[in-house]
């Protein structure tokens, strides 16, 4: 649904929903420990550039009011809470966000090309009700960021699907921009191969796990 967010039950019954302004496009969810839905909207119903800028927004479970709204993020995507009941997203082209909830404190970071994550300076910035907004665009149409999660250990697990990388961050707004670790997700194919004694299949080996190549 493009415009509208809705609860339903264990059974399928509709609960409640929240009726979002047109093209909203609400693309991810996240529930944090108040039972409170973040939802990033991409404000956009194609992969076609355009000049509407997405926005996260924090809506109350129990009356469906807006509690935190960010504005002028391009295409928000991913979202995921940390053990603080902090936010991380991903943005833009090649970008992951931090809302520290307590602060109303907003933090940026690009994940340079040549590895390693770089300070997003906003373009311009504004206070509302003690919110840092971003107010930034940008021209590229497809998302490089294929996923982030935040897992049982309060680290940060960002996926670049461009150049076949997984990083692992710590979960703080200040973690100077180096990573715990970082792999490749699916190893290079000239490793080496080995085949199944079950059924003949070539697999590639690397490190722990076996990758099957064909």
């Amino acid at each position: 649904l493009c415009s509208m967010l809705v609860k339903y039950s264990n059974t399928g019954q509709v609960l409640s929903q929240i009726s979002l302004p047109k093209y909203s496009t609400p693309i991810n969810l996240a529930i944090n420990a108040n039972n409170n839905v973040w939802v990033a909207n991409m404000h956009s119903s194609s992969y076609t550039y355009t000049s509407l800028s997405g926005n996260i927004v924090l809506y109350d479970s129990n009356n469906n009011t807006p509690l935190k709204t960010i504005t002028g993020v391009s295409r928000p995507g991913y979202l995921a809470l940390d053990r603080n009941n902090n936010l991380w997203f991903t943005h833009s082209t090649r970008r992951i966000g931090y809302y520290n909830l307590q602060t109303d404190t907003l933090s940026s970071w690009t994940l340079d090309l040549t590895g390693g994550f770089t300070p997003f300076v906003m373009s311009s910035s504004i206070m509302i009700s003690g919110l840092e907004l971003f107010d930034e665009q940008e021209n590229e149409q497809d998302e490089e960021l294929g996923g982030l999660a935040v897992d049982v250990y309060d680290r940060v697990w960002v996926i670049d699907s461009l150049q076949n990388y997984a990083w692992v961050l710590s979960a703080t707004p200040f973690f100077d921009r180096t990573p715990i670790r970082y792999f490749k997700i699916v190893p290079d194919s000239n490793i080496g191969y080995y085949t199944s004694i079950t059924d003949g299949s070539t697999y590639t080996e690397q490190n722990d796990y076996y990758y099957r190549s064909a």
